[in-house]
């Protein structure tokens, strides 16, 4: 082996000599043939075919993007040295394509390319060598016509240019030369016949016949060696059958010469020319078979285009342009395949059997190519599939989903030229990504963008991202853009294509596209948790088996991330997410040459969702696997955000209002769980309305003041270059104070609690949708909020869920929690059981009507479930300090203020009225009793801030006395909210009841009452039975068919002064009164005509004047 080598190397056996007593190996024996072509002049033809290993090295050098030192080789030359002629020295590929070497060009094929090239104007010199120079100067240059090409692209198209142009037309000028001086130099004409053998062939292929299977060539000679494999029609040793055939005319050429027959050679390489052609049909037919055109693609159609122009211009100028760099056409295979059928019906190449080109041919049938419709092999669902050259390699077959990016092209493409029914028709029908059948093959139906709106309220109705997306874009007629929200994304591309709008495709890749990628996600995660994928959640198209489903949908998410034709890091080649991504990355400064942090955060988690599913055996290993699935997943959707808000902030910044409008749409719906005044502003100066540039500003602090609802950070989102908003980025969670109480714990703990009322308004969306958008899954939405009952989003700083905080085991340390496990009959998870009754239907609520299920659920939450859970926190802050933990002391004490105030309240004093908890009802119900401040904010909230800074106080200096009586009265104070809370229920059912005939528009409250007085009874109890077990009479029992509430709220407002009385530490004066109803001793009596009057007057008054009673 390493003595057929040596020739490569210039040396020979004499060079190396024999070593003495050496006997085992075979002896030296020089071989100078080349691939089994013996030359006349073997050294002096061998050192011409070495020209081949500049091309090895140029190629070398581009993979390691030197393409300076490319270049030199390419212009300088390394390798060929031609002693001969001592003024040239080394010969270079720049040379070869000159007439600097031998300057003959009267051969057919150079006037018949220097002709097409002078008709079509290319280049100023119209020459294939001249074409072949700009080629490689343009892949080598970094402003050239491949400026945008990745380094992989350009090395293959030096690689095609110098095989299909240098080599080729040097080995031919080279033999037509030997026969132009047969006649007169027999000597002459030897060498260059020889020297045309080398310069098709190289030096690395080798001497033996059929090549070096191991090694590839750089010359013509691989071309069709590199074509045999595609289309099966290699012979021995992995040869191409028409390159043996070539070496036949040539050995026949090479045997008329040595017998002075110059006809015979005129003859040989005129056969020899017509086969050529075959390697050059085969290389275009590879690369029609490539959706996303490349710039190999367009050489590879260039080095046969004049052959196609001279048997049919029409077919050559439409492969050309479908060819063209960066295009992609659908059609090009078949204009390919017809152009190529075309050629072989010419009388010129009727001696060539289409088998030779490919196997798809009939057998030993010239002409006649068979087109096939389609590709009939199946796909492998388990096939590794390499996205977009290995920028994520997926574990099953995805290449269906990612050539999604090849429509997206597309119909930027049609848009560009105003052809919008073409991009119209490639939105609504698809045209690059596939449909396979349950057997995995393919279909006649594509994959539509517009199906991944349409298909949205079937298919996502129980994806969390969609459901915000409902909710945030739905009008007050449950519509977007005058049609159903559930189409959102349809209706506003839909209005962009009708009005041929050039960022329609910016806004299929950021709403439709990327909502496929949560659903995808989503599903990874449903299918994970429950190992059975429904009817719905069903891969179209496959057979799957069920372990290997949840890596499926991560795989798929992926594919519509990145999608077809990405380069790594590239902001310029690629059509989806990612490209949109690095883009915009670019414009906030991050480094154009390597791939964008967010891009590479959401491939690794993407990996780290693949490896999770993989380690625990998708998700079976334990009961709750399926939660770290969901965690990442949590994580993955916010990261998917940051572009889409980089893209909002820039189009505000460029004052550009059709993207501002888009990248609202696509991304500000997220925030719909967020703080609800701030988000419907958002939306209305955004979505709904055109931003006016004097808001810019103040938008800008609302967009911010939103980030830490999604867990973003303003370091992460970054700012613009030549950003010039005059609000500065602050963090929210940095501020440490929760409507106005500044709490000294860690920020992260806190902001984690506090959020708690976002949890439960995720509750409120996804049943509010089950009622209010898909009234025939209701059940199902409420099994998505039911989840997020049970599971949760991470929230609750380590509780995890609702869930896991009603049932939490420490509540033992809440003095009044016997109280409670007393009155619910021992069941110390009353409020969980209350809440998984109403998702179940189970007990009472088996007759309960959706709506009065849901509101018993949220009630439950915001006020039953955090009572206690503020409580246990207060204590367990007791004990700490008790125990020397001033710190843990501090954390616990912060919690329970982050429970009763929750994150909607902002961090101002007095809260916002976008409250949900303790500190909202607070605040809405002083303006009914009249226990309101100056500032408009709650007594009772003033008061329990204060109590929480005397805590602090007292945990900083270990005063654990005087703390335990500041919790006691924390704890007093808790009381009067829920009791308020149940009094204004009782009083507007009351009104209700006697009015709803009166007055349409009076609300009922019997759900609401029906949770606040059961949060108040045991306590109620604890001192007085009767008064609870009047209270509950009214208030509870009477929850579903309340035929006696109408007339004794009297006998509720009775029960509840007389308790108030003997329950130690409540002052009956906060709790002010109602309709001039007080409730301390010596209050008008609520049976009194007078106080009847009153509450009946208030009402009508505040009907009439349109002032709302309230909205718990």
């Amino acid at each position: 082996a390493i003595h057929s080598h040596l020739n490569c190397l210039g040396l020979s056996c004499d060079d190396i000599g024999t070593a003495s007593g050496i006997v085992q190996y075979p002896a030296c024996s020089d071989n100078f043939d080349i691939v089994g072509y013996a030359p006349v002049n073997p050294k002096s033809t061998n050192v011409v075919a070495r020209l081949d290993l500049d091309a090895v090295a140029i190629n070398q050098m581009i993979q390691l993007e030197k393409y300076d030192i490319a270049t030199n080789i390419y212009l300088e030359g390394h390798n060929y040295y031609d002693y001969d002629k001592e003024d040239i020295g080394f010969v270079s590929l720049r040379d070869m394509t000159q007439s600097a070497t031998i300057g003959y060009n009267s051969f057919p094929q150079y006037e018949l390319y220097s002709s097409y090239f002078r008709e079509k104007g290319i280049g100023n010199d119209p020459s294939p060598g001249e074409f072949a120079h700009q080629i490689f100067m343009d892949a080598t240059s970094p402003d050239g016509r491949f400026a945008t090409a990745t380094t992989e692209e350009r090395r293959s198209v030096v690689e095609i240019t110098l095989a299909s142009f240098v080599s080729y037309f040097s080995a031919l000028e080279a033999l037509y030369y030997a026969s132009f001086v047969c006649p007169t130099n027999k000597d002459s004409a030897t060498a260059a016949y020889d020297g045309g053998v080398a310069f098709l062939v190289g030096s690395v292929e080798g001497t033996e016949r059929g090549g070096n299977s191991e090694q590839e060539g750089r010359f013509f000679y691989n071309v069709a060696k590199l074509a045999c494999i595609y289309f099966d029609t290699c012979v021995e040793g992995n040869d191409a059958e028409i390159n043996h055939m070539m070496l036949e005319k040539l050995t026949v050429g090479q045997v008329a010469l040595k017998s002075s027959n110059c006809d015979g050679v005129s003859e040989a390489i005129d056969s020899f020319a017509a086969l050529t052609v075959v390697p050059l049909m085969q290389s275009l037919l590879s690369f029609a078979d490539v959706i996303d055109n490349e710039p190999d693609g367009y050489a590879a159609s260039m080095a046969i285009a004049p052959v196609i122009y001279d048997v049919d211009d029409h077919f050559a100028d439409k492969i050309v342009s479908d060819m063209a760099y960066d295009i992609t056409s659908p059609d090009k295979k078949i204009e390919v395949y017809n152009a190529i059928e075309t050629i072989l019906s010419d009388e010129d190449f009727e001696d060539i059997a289409c088998n030779v080109i490919s196997s798809l041919c009939d057998e030993g049938e010239s002409g006649g190519f068979d087109i096939p419709a389609e590709d009939p092999t199946p796909i492998r669902p388990e096939e590794l599939t390499p996205i977009s050259g290995g920028l994520y390699v997926a574990t099953s077959y995805t290449g269906d989903k990612s050539a999604i990016a090849l429509d997206v092209k597309e119909i930027e493409e049609r848009l560009q030229v105003k052809d919008v029914d073409r991009a119209k028709f490639i939105y609504e029908e698809g045209m690059n990504s596939k449909i396979y059948d349950d057997n995995g093959m393919p279909t006649s139906e594509e994959r539509s963008i517009q199906d991944f709106s349409l298909k949205s309220g079937r298919v996502m109705l129980r994806d969390p991202t969609y459901n915000l997306f409902v909710t945030g874009l739905s009008d007050e007629y449950k519509e977007f853009l005058g049609r159903p929200v559930e189409d959102y994304a349809d209706s506003y591309v839909s209005n962009l294509l009708y009005s041929a709008s050039p960022i329609a495709g910016d806004a299929m890749v950021a709403i439709n596209i990327w909502m496929e990628v949560t659903h995808s996600l989503h599903s990874a995660y449903e299918a994970c948790k429950s190992s059975v994928l429904s009817e719905d959640r069903s891969i179209v198209g496959r057979k799957l088996v069920e372990p290997r489903v949840a890596a499926r949908f991560i795989d798929e998410a992926a594919a519509y991330w990145i999608g077809d034709g990405q380069a790594t890091g590239s902001s310029s080649r690629g059509h989806l997410l990612y490209a949109l991504t690095e883009i915009i990355s670019e414009e906030y400064g991050e480094d154009s040459s390597s791939q964008s942090t967010i891009n590479t955060r959401i491939i690794d988690l993407l990996q780290q969702a693949k490896n999770h599913i993989a380690i625990s055996r998708s998700c079976t290993t334990s009961t709750d696997s399926h939660l770290k699935l969901r965690s990442i997943i949590d994580e993955i959707v916010p990261l998917m955000a940051v572009p889409l808000l980089r893209a909002l902030l820039h189009a505000m910044k460029q004052d550009d209002a059709e993207k501002v409008k888009l990248y609202a749409i696509a991304v500000l719906p997220l925030f719909a769980k967020c703080n609800p005044s701030t988000y419907s502003e958002l939306k209305n100066d955004l979505i709904d309305n055109t931003l006016l540039s004097t808001e810019k500003n103040y938008v800008y602090s609302r967009i911010i003041s939103l980030y830490d609802c999604l867990g973003l950070e303003c370091d992460l989102i970054g700012k613009s270059i030549g950003e010039d908003f005059a609000y500065e980025c602050e963090d929210g969670s940095n501020m440490k104070s929760l409507a106005g109480y500044r709490y000294a714990a860690e920020e992260d703990v806190v902001s984690s609690a506090a959020k708690i009322d976002i949890e439960i308004r995720l509750l409120e969306i996804y049943m509010n949708n089950g009622l209010e958008h898909f009234p025939d899954d209701v059940e199902s939405l409420f099994g998505l909020a039911y989840e997020q009952y049970r599971f949760g989003n991470g929230s609750l700083h380590g509780e995890g869920s609702l869930s896991r905080l009603a049932k939490d085991v420490r509540r033992d340390i809440v003095p009044s929690f016997p109280q409670f496990r007393r009155y619910f009959k021992s069941d110390e998870n009353y409020a969980d059981k209350l809440i998984v009754d109403a998702f179940e239907e189970g007990g009472i609520f088996n007759k309960a009507t959706a709506d009065y299920r849901k509101r018993v659920i949220l009630f439950t939450s915001k006020y039953m479930v955090t009572h206690m859970a503020i409580l246990q926190k207060l204590y367990s802050a007791v004990k700490y300090c008790q125990d020397g933990d001033v710190v843990e002391g501090v954390t616990n004490l912060d919690i329970a203020a982050a429970y009763y105030t929750g994150s909607f309240e902002g961090t101002e004093d007095g809260g916002t009225f976008d409250g949900s908890l303790n500190f909202f009802l607070a605040r809405r119900m002083c303006i009914y009793f009249d226990t309101c401040s100056q500032s408009n904010n709650a007594l009772i909230n003033e008061r329990m801030i204060s109590l929480f800074y005397s805590a602090q106080g007292e945990l900083d200096t270990k005063a654990c006395v005087p703390l335990e009586r500041t919790v006691k009265q924390i704890d007093n104070a808790l009381l009067v909210p829920l009791i308020q809370g149940t009094l204004f229920a009782c009083w507007q059912n009351s009104y209700y009841f006697n009015n709803k005939i009166l007055i349409p528009s009076t609300k009922e409250f019997l759900p609401e009452g029906y949770v606040l007085a059961q949060s108040i009874l045991p306590i109620i109890a604890n001192v007085d039975i009767d008064a609870a077990n009047e209270i509950k009479s009214v208030m509870v029992d009477d929850f579903l068919s309340p035929t006696r509430t109408g007339s004794n709220h009297a006998v509720v407002f009775a029960a509840f002064k007389r308790a108030l009385a003997k329950m130690d530490g409540v002052d009956c004066k906060q709790i002010g009164s109602i309709g001039g109803q007080g409730f301390c001793p010596g209050d008008a009596d609520p049976t009194s005509s007078s106080t009847r009057l009153a509450l009946s007057s208030i009402a009508i008054l505040m009907a009439v004047v349109g002032l709302p009673l309230i909205m718990f």
